[in-house]
């Protein structure tokens, strides 16, 4: 075997492992359990074998979804079925820590497996991009920038939308 040939063997090989290895994807929303706070998550970029058509990932179950917080407190909000997520895949079985939390022994061997994937909310593809964004300081808002509340640089706080007090 000639080393050109042996090159492109390993290259094969290579490759085909790389196949098995998840890092992060795009996916959209299937269902979302506001009670476990986990969704199914379809994967929105298809794979790609050779010699064969590009066939859809499978549909990903109990990806748990991330919210950002800390200290007690979090933003939170509703997912709907087709909203995008950006799908991170552990390098380590999260199934454990999922049921148990703290440091956990992982149990598993498997790494950038699918199934532990978690989900982050927000990306868009560029025909959904959000409106409205504010430029010097930040906002909480609807897709299109019709109703927000944002806190400018100045300390400026603009609210457009129905405001109503709790008790």
């Amino acid at each position: 075997m000639t080393s050109e040939r042996i090159d492109d063997y390993v290259q094969d090989v290579f490759s085909n492992l790389m196949m098995r290895v998840n890092t992060c994807i795009p996916g959209q929303i299937v269902s979302y359990d506001r009670t476990s706070q986990t969704a199914e998550i379809q994967p929105v970029l298809k794979i790609k074998f050779v010699e064969k058509d590009p066939e859809n990932l499978p549909i990903i179950k109990d990806v748990p979804v991330v919210y950002p917080g800390s200290g007690g407190y979090w933003l939170t909000f509703d997912l709907v079925p087709g909203d995008y997520v950006l799908l991170l895949f552990s390098q380590r079985s999260i199934g454990a820590w999922q049921t148990q939390g703290g440091i956990v022994d992982p149990s598993r061997r498997r790494k950038f497996h699918m199934s532990d994937a978690i989900a982050l909310p927000g990306i868009n593809p560029n025909p959904d991009v959000l409106s409205g964004l504010e430029s010097g300081g930040m906002s909480i808002q609807n897709r299109d920038g019709s109703k927000y509340i944002k806190i400018k640089s100045t300390g400026q706080v603009n609210i457009n939308g129905n405001l109503t007090v709790d008790p």
